[in-house]
């Protein structure tokens, strides 16, 4: 799979020695590398005031219009200049092979535009639950707005079907003229009701 630079994700790796909870921000991933190169929003070694700052720093780039043009050299080169004490606790790189799972849940610097119908569908169902009840993943989808719906992630995992109208039918029973018996008519004879001439 290749991840997109800007971008969280939520991986499964298998060779975790401290952080099983991983939400990655993506600094590189792309082809020909076996490597992620990454910063771990979700690491243990980050106390509040880290994730604050970090979380704070990441917003602000989202805001920048052409911000999905940086590459993963210059978004390291622009975190640790503001906030390289927080970057050496979080920075990771995760060998590709042993991420078993993985999930998008933010878009982060890019647009839902920018990912292709098989790079949304390429995700993990329960990882993305589970990161997006995280209140990490949480915050930083109420400041970002970039979040990644649930609608999307759940088409991905939708069987095609062709949708045909259904016909309504009128079901009410209907009385033709057709259909009505003719009978003689009944006579009052002597006053008892009910007898035919």
């Amino acid at each position: 799979m290749i991840y997109k630079t800007g971008s969280f994700y939520s991986l499964y790796y298998t060779q975790w020695k401290k952080n099983i909870k991983i939400y990655a921000f993506i600094l590189y991933g792309g082809p020909g590398v076996d490597k992620v190169h990454a910063l771990n929003i979700g690491a243990v070694q980050l106390n509040i005031v880290d994730r604050a700052k970090l979380m704070r720093v990441l917003v602000q780039l989202m805001k920048i219009p052409a911000s999905n043009r940086y590459t993963g050299a210059m978004l390291y080169r622009i975190l640790t200049t503001y906030i390289k004490p927080v970057i050496k606790k979080c920075y990771r790189t995760y060998i590709k092979t042993y991420i078993s799972k993985a999930a998008l849940i933010n878009y982060g610097l890019n647009k839902e535009e920018d990912f292709t119908e098989l790079e949304k569908n390429f995700a993990d169902k329960d990882l993305y639950k589970k990161a997006t009840q995280d209140l990490i993943i949480k915050t930083l989808n109420l400041y970002s707005k970039r979040g990644v719906a649930l609608k999307t992630v759940e088409n991905s995992f939708a069987k095609p079907t062709i949708e045909q109208p259904i016909e309504q039918k009128d079901t009410t029973p209907r009385v033709t003229s057709a259909q009505i018996p003719i009978s003689k008519p009944k006579t009052n004879i002597g006053g008892l009701d009910g007898f035919e001439e």
